[in-house]
């Protein structure tokens, strides 16, 4: 049964999983059918049963057959279905729990960082993750489902958390390491805008010192406080608020921690001057009871 030799590697003797039968190999050698996979493949397939024998898998390895390249499937077909430009593509819950899966069990088994990266890259401006609306998400547009946010966020439709069907699928730790590595927001998002600062704001921040031109400004809010504080707030909600802004600035280090609250006017006169204000979320938070 070498890769070389052999009249069966050639004969359509393989019975694939929709009951049709194929050779295993082209006359250039390429490999036509594959191995079954955990999952529904792209790739044609043997049937199951034949591989439940241990003497037909035994054959079945020996004549060259493997498991198709699980990378290579994923950035092949399954992430091209997801890709904005395919516009809106009829995927029904099977296929979708099925695709999920695919990537899932690829980025918690893979000995490839390279593709670890590669695959998390990819993710990330893919409408991949399943929203408790019922609609594919990339993943910096959505929210954990967790409680916290959940209560954070009581009342702001404008916010969108992972599908209970995707928790209920594939609980654990697997799931929500892969979340958070693809980038699926944790703490309420820190949103930048321009403030269109007066010109008496920008004189004061320039501390009457002249200026040839304006050369940046920006502002940051925090997504969905204006909701949370429009409401009376208890004690509970008070402490997720405090803890949520916690959260956002624990891993950073001391400069990036005090930078979080700013915002930022830069100006040019022989050189780039830069001065730092309250973000508009700061003020909100100095200025309001909770």
């Amino acid at each position: 049964h070498s890769r070389k030799g052999g009249i069966l590697r050639t004969k359509p003797i393989i019975r694939l999983e929709n009951d049709s039968h194929i050779a295993p190999f082209n006359e250039s050698g390429d490999i036509q059918a594959y191995l079954p996979t955990g999952y529904k493949s792209e790739y044609p397939t043997v049937k199951k049963l034949f591989i439940e024998n241990e003497g037909a898998f035994d054959f079945l390895k020996n004549l060259g057959l493997c498991h198709p390249d699980s990378f290579d499937e994923i950035i092949k077909f399954t992430l091209p279905k997801y890709h904005k430009e395919q516009g809106e593509q009829e995927i029904d819950d099977e296929e979708y729990f099925n695709d999920f899966e695919k990537v899932l069990t690829f980025f918690n088994e893979t000995d490839s960082e390279k593709k670890k990266k590669d695959l998390i890259s990819k993710l990330s401006d893919t409408l991949f993750i399943l929203s408790n609306k019922d609609e594919v998400v990339m993943p910096k547009e959505i929210y954990l489902n967790d409680i916290n946010l959940q209560q954070y966020f009581e009342g702001y439709d404008s916010a969108s958390f992972v599908s209970k069907k995707l928790h209920d699928r594939f609980q654990g730790k697997r799931l929500k390491d892969f979340l958070k590595e693809l980038g699926v927001r944790e703490v309420p998002s820190h949103i930048k805008f321009n403030p269109d600062l007066s010109e008496k704001e920008k004189t004061r921040l320039r501390n009457n010192n002249y200026r040839t031109r304006d050369v940046d400004q920006y502002d940051f809010d925090l997504d969905g406080l204006e909701n949370l504080l429009s409401h009376e707030l208890n004690l509970e909600k008070s402490c997720i608020l405090w803890n949520l802004i916690l959260k956002s600035i624990e891993s950073l280090s001391r400069w990036d921690a005090k930078s979080f609250f700013e915002g930022m006017y830069k100006w040019q006169y022989h050189s780039i001057h830069p001065e730092t204000f309250d973000s508009a979320f700061l003020k909100t938070l100095k200025t309001t009871k909770w």
